[in-house]
């Protein structure tokens, strides 16, 4: 039997510990932050911001924002809806580039309920825009901010929206002029929104936790644009998505094309040398912190790399959005996709008609062998819904149209999925779901009391724990303090199922200590 070998690396901190509550993320849980950024008006007509919340069991949920508060029970498989007060949300364009303190909106499963998946969408006269909301869980320390180049409209600008999800949390802002923006979030809660004075364009943009205060703590970020116009110049949408932690990225990506229309890819690398792949063949090879744009697509295609990269997927303005490049219901959305690495089996999304959608649609992405299993609301899709990718007739696509304000997608095998809504010059558009099981996720175990922390204490001997989906047969762990590898043939595991995904949790017995707070980098090579 053929042996595979591929590379695990981690960074961790030497400070207190803090006690894991589970090891695999998805876009479920049981604790939410976000934030209502700036929005240019549609004339007079002001932006609210609705989330909503579903469930695969009945549970209840509280949302609050400064002293706005409302629990709501949330039945199993259906959506329940919050609209959260403007007065106490929205970020204003002259609140830009300081501290708000209590602005975030939280959202809290009553202890004991099952966990929630939370979708964002804001929505004014034909201006929306729409967002996956991630856990506390599926957060982190260190994102690349993904926007679209600003068209020169007024006061349109980017924008890149943090929220503390901890006291005390200091960040760093590295701007691509290379000058650092410090930023202090003293209470769980507080909104920074970074705001250019220009049209600058900020994707690429990196933001972190401060490494020698702050190296813990996880936080939440959103990018997007006040408004903008993409492919041509005329009517002109927001755009709006939470930003993935940059662990969370994939390697490998199915673009579903949005229905009669063309899009726009951008695909953002974490590191040097990122070879970006479409459809078989080499575009570009990209330094840390850029992208790569491709021209208007109207067919599907497969994106991948040697390295970790994230993908957004734009529509394009009205007049210029239809296959052949004349007008099409619609205007600009940008959404960031999942990685085929990381697919979902069931969940339960919305869809929306606020203000004036009238065309709503689900995208979705799957192995050809599986889509006779894919149901909406316990419904197959209409025959003739699957097409085979181009590039790859082992993984199909469908669009599908949709009426019903809240859609259960189910499947024997995993998918990828996205939603969105087109009216006169209005659109939104948000991943259905994700699963960050597979994500490479290491877990240290206190040698003394076998508790699990993702922090090590100096002078504590500790072994490495990790999940992945793989099954192996030898783990080298490798250290950048000199001291030797460790090497465990024939490695122990648990297996356990999630998500329909099975996962195996390797513990290597190291008994690694070390004597100063450090931060330090443990790599691996795993043999399959």
């Amino acid at each position: 039997m053929k042996k595979y070998l591929f590379a695990i690396a981690f960074l961790f901190l030497l400070c207190f510990s803090q006690t894991l509550r589970g090891q695999n993320i998805s876009n479920e849980g049981s604790e939410f932050w976000l934030t209502f950024p700036t929005h240019d008006p549609s004339g007079s007509l002001l932006a609210n911001m609705n989330v909503f919340v579903a469930s695969k069991e009945n549970s209840e949920v509280t949302v609050s924002c400064g002293t706005y508060t409302e629990t709501k029970a949330v039945v199993a498989n259906t959506i329940t809806s919050f609209s959260v007060p403007r007065i106490n949300s929205y970020v204003n364009n002259n609140e830009s580039n300081a501290v708000l303190t209590n602005r975030a909106i939280r959202v809290k499963v009553t202890a004991g309920k099952p966990k929630v998946a939370v979708y964002a969408h804001v929505y004014a006269g034909a201006r929306s825009a729409a967002s996956l909301v991630l856990p506390i869980e599926a957060l982190g320390q260190k994102y690349y901010s993904m926007n679209y180049t600003q068209d020169n409209s007024g006061a349109a600008r980017n924008f890149l929206a943090l929220v503390a999800v901890e006291d005390n949390t200091k960040l760093i802002i590295r701007r691509k002029n290379g000058v650092d923006v410090p930023v202090t979030l003293a209470r769980a809660g507080d909104v920074y929104q970074h705001l250019p004075a220009t049209t600058e364009d900020l994707t690429g943009t990196f933001v972190e936790v401060d490494p020698l205060s702050s190296a813990c703590k996880k936080f939440a970020a959103f990018s997007g644009s006040t408004s903008i116009a993409i492919g041509c110049t005329g009517s002109r949408d927001p755009l709006l998505q939470q930003l993935y932690t940059i662990n969370s990225w994939g390697k490998s990506y199915g673009v579903v094309p949005f229905f009669n229309r063309r899009s726009i890819l951008r695909v953002l690398a974490q590191e040097d040398n990122t070879k970006v792949i479409i459809n078989d063949v080499l575009v570009s090879t990209l330094a840390k912190g850029t992208f790569y744009e491709s021209s208007p697509l109207s067919q599907g295609v497969i994106v991948t790399s040697d390295k970790l990269i994230s993908v957004a997927q734009y529509s394009l303005t009205e007049v210029c959005s239809g296959v052949t490049g004349g007008s099409q219901r619609g205007d600009p959305e940008m959404v960031l996709l999942n990685p085929t690495e990381f697919n979902i089996k069931n969940v339960t999304l919305f869809s929306a008609t606020q203000i004036a959608i009238t065309e709503r649609y689900i995208n979705v992405f799957m192995k050809t062998a599986k889509t006779p299993t894919f149901k909406v609301n316990g419904v197959l899709p209409p025959i003739g819904s699957w097409l085979p990718m181009p590039s790859d007739a082992s993984y199909s696509y469908a669009q599908i149209a949709v009426n019903q304000a809240s859609l259960t997608l189910t499947a024997d095998e995993g998918f990828n999925a996205i939603a969105y809504g087109y009216g006169s010059v209005e659109s939104y558009a948000y991943s259905a779901g994700t699963n960050l099981a597979s994500t490479q996720f290491l877990l240290l175990q206190n040698k003394t009391n076998n508790q699990e922390t993702t922090a090590a204490c100096v002078g504590q001997a500790m072994d490495f724990k990790v999940t992945l989906p793989y099954l192996l047969s030898k783990i080298v762990w490798k250290f950048n303090d000199g001291s030797p590898d460790y090497t465990d043939n024939n490695p122990s595991y648990t297996q356990a199922t999630v998500n329909g995904q099975t996962l195996y949790t390797y513990l290597s017995p190291i008994n690694k200590t070390y004597t100063t707070a450090q931060k330090v980098q443990v790599s691996g090579i795993a043999s399959l």
